[in-house]
């Protein structure tokens, strides 16, 4: 299908997108950045490789990723994830305050369409309050995880 559609950027990011989900990052990226290449304002690729450079260890690529998707499509109530993603890439490069901004905004979000925190978002954003050494945020960020799930594996 894509050789006789070399133009479409919704055939390449789709493809990358599977790609990513069978583990074959490299050949995944390479087709998002031609689905960019055509269409440089796309902004699900942008997360999609973000999230793809995220777990090769790419952050700083990974953060201008998600930075460009929230640019394009920054109204968008599906961006809790892109911002949760991009506190992670900060997180991983230290960078814990702009971690927690971004968790915030990315529990703000999620909110607003659940009526009550991501758990995910909050524990990861207690994990930045402790390499901040807040740690009355971090007790709490983890308390509020624990009574919304008392069970989960958090590691």
């Amino acid at each position: 299908m894509i050789a006789d559609d070399r133009g479409n950027p919704m055939l390449f990011c789709k493809r990358g997108i599977i790609l990513g989900d069978m583990q074959q990052h490299e050949r995944a990226i390479e087709d998002l950045t031609e689905a960019l290449r055509l269409d440089p304002d796309l902004p699900l690729a942008y997360r999609r490789r973000g999230e793809l450079r995220g777990e090769l260890g790419e952050y700083e690529a990974a953060i201008a990723d998600f930075r460009r998707a929230l640019s394009l499509d920054a109204s968008s109530v599906e961006n809790h994830w892109v911002w949760r993603d991009l506190g992670k890439a900060y997180a991983e490069i230290g960078k814990h305050d702009a971690a927690v901004s971004s968790y915030d905004r990315s529990i703000e979000l999620w909110q607003s369409m659940v009526r009550r925190p991501d758990p995910d978002a909050v524990f990861l954003r207690g994990i930045s309050n402790r390499a901040l050494h807040r740690y009355d945020d971090a007790i709490r960020d983890f308390s509020s995880t624990i009574e919304q799930q008392p069970r989960a594996p958090w590691g």
